[in-house]
C-alpha cells in the first residue's frame, strides 16, 4: 500500500472527430508529463455506440486499466442496468491505497450521459474517498468527449508521517515509522532517511525523544508533516523499612510492625506498586506513585527460616518495571541465657557425637543458633533434625553435632616409657542469638602409645635356625629366648625400645630383627 495519484475518466462513448484525431497526442502529452499516474477508464452502459477512442498506446501502458463496464441508470431513455450502482472505489483499487492519495475524477456529462445516470455510484465514491482521507480533484464536464486532457493538472504535494507506538522504552525493540506522500513531487526528505521513497516504513530506535518530519516539494508548492517519538527509561526504585531491625516488644509483648518506604523516578505515570514476599504474601498499593509507604503488620516470628522476611517492592509504568528488596529482621530485645556446656572430653577419634550444650532461656521469640565452622549442626533433640543455622524457641534444648578429630600422633616432649599420648581437641565457634560467639571443644581421649614388659627368659645353647647371627659371633652362642608377649591397646604406631642393644624381636611372622635396626 502506498499513497498515489489516480486518474479516473467515466465515459460512455467518445467518437467525436476532435477526440479521435487528438487521442494519441492527448495521451502522449499526459504520460510524458505524469509518468507515474494510474489511469482508469470506466464505461457506463448502455450507450448507443461502444466507441471510446482508445489511444494506440493505451493497452501497452502498464499503468492504464479498462475500459471497465459500470452500471448506469439511463434517465433520458428510460433504460437501466442492474444493479444501478457500481463500486468505483473498489474497482479502481483505491481500497488498497494509503491515506493522502490524490484522485482526479472526470465524468463526461456533455452528451447522452448526465450526472443523474451515475449519481448513486458517484455519491458513494465521493464518500469513500473522503472517509479514506484522499484528496479529490473532480471535473464533471469536458468538451468534445476528450476524456484525457482533464487530468493534465498538477497536484500539490500531500504528506503524512506517523509512528507506532508513540512511546518506547530506551534500548527496547523500537517503533515503526511510516510516511506517505502523493501529488506531483520533485523532492522529498524524511528525518534520518537517505533518498527516501515517496512512501515507506522503517524501524527506528533512538536513545532520546525525536521529532520526525517529512517535507515534499513540487511545482505547486510544498507539504510537510511531523510526528514525535517519545523515548523513556525504566523506572527506578529504592526500598527501605523502619524500624529495621524491629524488636520483639517490651516484656515479651510482640510488636511486629514495620513500614516499608520506596522512592525513585519514572518517565511515565506509575501504573502499579506491588509488595510481595514468601508464602504467597502480596499487596497492591492503592493510588500507586513514585514514592510512598506501606506498613507491614504481624511480621513472622517463626517461619522456619528465622525471624526475618524479605519483601520485594515492584514499581511499574506502562512499559517497564523495577524492583528492590528489603529484609526486615525481628530481633530479640532480651538477652539469651549464657550458661553453656562448652567442653566435652575423652571422646573416641573420628566419631560423630551429639551433645547437649544447654537450654535456650530468656528470649521471647525464635532465636538463631549457628556456627561459622563447617560440619557443625544443631537440633532441639539428640535424635532430631540437625541444621546450621538452626532456630530455637524459648525453653528448647540445644544439641550440637559434629565429628571428632583423629588421634593425636604427636609424641614430642613426652617422657620415656610414657603409656599415653596427647589428646586432640577440636574447637568450633557457636553464636546464640545476639550473644557474642563462644567456643565449644570436643576433645579425643589420649591415645595408648606403649607397654613395658619384663621378660624372664630361658637360657640354652641356641640359636634356633631362624635367629640371625652377627658377623664374628661365636658358635654356638648362648641366647635367652622369651615366651611370646602380645602388645594390647596400642592406638597409634609406636617405637619398640630395649635396655640391651643385643636384643632381637620378632613381630608376628616376620624375621628376627635387632631393635636398633627397626
Amino acid at each position: 500500500m502506498a499513497a498515489k495519484v489516480v486518474c479516473i475518466s467515466v465515459v460512455d462513448e467518445a467518437d467525436t472527430p476532435v477526440h479521435l484525431n487528438n487521442r494519441n497526442s492527448d495521451f502522449n502529452n499526459f504520460r510524458n508529463t505524469y509518468p507515474n499516474r494510474e489511469f482508469w477508464l470506466l464505461n457506463p452502459q448502455p450507450s448507443y455506440t461502444n466507441q471510446l477512442g482508445l489511444p494506440n498506446n493505451w493497452n501497452s501502458d502498464p499503468l492504464t486499466f479498462g475500459p471497465i463496464t459500470v452500471s448506469r441508470l439511463d434517465t433520458r431513455f428510460g433504460t437501466s442496468t442492474v444493479p444501478p450502482t457500481s463500486d468505483w472505489f473498489a474497482i479502481t483499487g483505491l481500497d488498497q491505497a494509503e491515506e493522502g492519495s490524490v484522485v482526479s475524477l472526470a465524468i463526461d456529462t456533455s452528451g447522452s450521459t448526465v450526472l443523474a445516470d451515475v449519481q448513486d455510484s458517484y455519491d458513494q465514491f465521493i464518500s469513500d474517498c473522503n472517509d479514506a482521507g484522499f484528496v479529490l480533484v473532480v471535473n464533471t464536464t469536458f468538451s468534445n468527449e476528450r476524456w484525457i486532457p482533464p487530468h493534465n493538472v498538477s497536484v500539490p504535494p500531500n504528506t503524512s508521517i506517523s509512528v507506532s507506538p508513540s512511546t518506547i522504552l530506551r534500548n527496547g525493540s523500537g517503533a515503526t515509522l511510516s510516511w506517505t506522500s502523493a501529488g506531483d513531487i520533485t523532492d522529498i526528505s524524511v528525518t534520518g532517511q537517505t533518498n527516501p521513497d515517496l512512501s515507506g516504513t522503517v524501524t527506528v530506535n533512538p536513545q532520546n525523544s525525536t521529532t520526525y518530519e517529512i517535507i515534499a516539494t513540487g511545482p505547486d508548492g510544498q507539504s510537510s508533516d511531523t510526528v514525535t517519538l517519545t523515548v523513556v527509561g525504566p523506572p527506578t526504585i529504592t526500598a527501605s523499612a523502619a524500624p529495621n531491625p524491629q524488636t520483639s516488644g517490651n516484656d515479651g509483648i510482640p510488636n511486629y510492625d514495620s513500614t516499608i518506604s520506596w522512592s525513585g523516578t519514572s518517565d511515565l505515570a506509575v501504573t502499579s506498586v506491588t509488595i510481595t514476599s514468601t508464602g504467597g504474601y502480596s499487596h497492591s498499593v492503592s493510588n500507586p506513585s513514585n514514592s510512598g509507604n506501606y506498613t507491614v503488620t504481624n511480621l513472622p516470628q517463626s517461619t522456619g527460616n528465622g525471624a526475618e522476611r524479605t519483601y520485594t517492592v515492584t514499581k511499574c509504568h506502562s512499559l517497564a518495571c523495577a524492583s528492590d528488596n528489603v529484609t526486615i529482621e525481628v530481633t530479640n530485645d532480651n538477652t539469651p541465657s549464657n550458661s553453656w556446656i562448652t567442653e566435652f572430653t575423652a571422646l573416641n577419634p573420628d566419631t560423630e557425637y551429639a551433645r547437649k550444650i544447654g537450654d535456650l532461656a530468656g528470649v521471647d521469640m525464635v532465636t538463631k543458633v549457628e556456627s561459622s565452622n563447617s560440619g557443625v549442626f544443631f537440633s532441639a533433640s539428640a535424635n532430631g533434625s540437625y541444621a546450621n543455622p538452626q532456630y530455637f524457641s524459648n525453653g528448647n534444648s540445644i544439641y550440637i553435632k559434629m565429628f571428632t578429630l583423629p588421634f593425636n600422633t604427636d609424641t614430642s616432649g613426652l617422657p620415656a616409657n610414657q603409656t599415653f599420648g596427647k589428646p586432640n581437641p577440636k574447637t568450633v565457634s557457636v553464636t546464640v542469638g545476639s550473644l557474642s560467639p563462644f567456643n565449644v571443644i570436643f576433645t579425643t581421649r589420649p591415645p595408648n602409645i606403649g607397654e613395658t614388659f619384663d621378660y624372664t627368659g630361658n637360657s640354652g645353647a641356641y640359636p634356633a635356625p631362624d635367629i640371625d647371627l652377627r658377623a664374628g659371633d661365636p658358635e654356638p652362642p648362648v641366647y635367652t629366648v622369651t615366651e611370646t608377649s602380645q602388645m594390647n591397646d596400642i592406638d597409634i604406631g609406636v617405637e619398640v625400645r630395649g635396655d640391651d642393644p643385643e636384643i632381637q624381636i620378632k613381630i608376628n611372622n616376620e624375621d628376627w630383627t635387632y631393635i636398633g635396626e627397626i
